[in-house]
């Protein structure tokens, strides 16, 4: 992950949103390309701080579903 990061804000209710960040991914000095991710956060109130709700990397894979995927099949609790 390269320079420059920007984000942007995608959407925002208030309660829920969406803000995208777009970065150079750069595999060697002859190759990069841009890519972006998108953090979801939420919160209870207008006056209450944001937590981060979700991950959804570069192919929108999201990290909450991979993570309880991942619980799921190999979590057992010990």
């Amino acid at each position: 992950m390269g320079k420059p990061v920007e984000f942007a804000t995608v959407s925002n209710s208030g309660t829920e949103a969406a803000v995208s960040m777009t970065y150079p991914f750069i595999l060697n000095k002859g190759h990069h390309e841009q890519k972006h991710a998108t953090i979801l956060l939420q919160r209870k109130s207008a006056t209450e701080c944001w937590l981060i709700g979700d991950l959804k990397g570069p192919r929108g894979e999201s990290l909450l579903e991979n993570v309880e995927a991942w619980h799921k099949q190999y979590g057992n609790g010990s």
